[in-house]
């Protein structure tokens, strides 16, 4: 039986937006091993934020604090998921965001679009030192929600983080948009 659903942030319920930001300003797409490295750094908490974007302005010719604004203008939350999916599952699931991010920026956007209070857990790689798809992420979000990987779900954009949480014994989706998501989640009797 299904007691937790997982939710992944950029790709779920925000846009990839470091993704995004790079395919619109960088120019030599030869750089992206050096965009997500910086990102990969931020993500485990070895990097500051400010400091991942001095080297995106490197890349790009654009100023660091410009950089900040467009990233911040650019997360824009999936409200439909938010309604149609996450705010339903209260009366069936535990549910929790599991997401690689820095620890101090995402909680931002999430207290001022309000969506802590529609999960019992977030996750936040940076904060527990370890990123998706690592087995670790997934055993202290499983930890924090009292569920054991069989009674769980996880929803991510990114194929290799769905494999790795279907190894564990989750069900794993990945998420191709909300119908085809609320379809499955009522196929697994987890909405009405």
């Amino acid at each position: 039986m299904i007691k937790a659903v997982i939710f992944d942030v950029f790709g779920v319920i925000y846009p990839d937006v470091g993704l995004d930001w790079f395919n619109n300003h960088v120019q030599d797409p030869t750089r992206l091993p050096e965009f997500k490295s910086a990102a990969a750094k931020v993500d485990i908490g070895e990097m500051s934020r400010d400091t991942q974007f001095g080297i995106w302005s490197d890349l790009s010719g654009i100023p660091k604090d410009e950089i900040g604004q467009q990233v911040d203008a650019a997360l824009i939350m999936n409200d439909p998921l938010i309604e149609r999916i996450v705010k339903p599952l209260a009366k069936t699931a535990r549910r929790a965001i599991l997401t690689n991010a820095n620890r101090d920026w995402l909680r931002q956007p999430l207290r001022r679009d309000g969506i802590g209070r529609n999960f019992d857990e977030i996750v936040i790689s940076a904060e527990v030192g370890a990123v998706k798809p690592d087995q670790k992420i997934f055993d202290i979000t499983l930890g924090r929600l009292g569920v054991a990987a069989t009674e769980a779900v996880f929803i991510d954009d990114s194929a290799g983080n769905v494999e790795a949480a279907a190894r564990m014994g989750i069900t794993a989706i990945q998420y191709n948009g909300i119908d085809a998501l609320e379809e499955r989640m009522r196929s697994l009797q987890l909405l009405q």
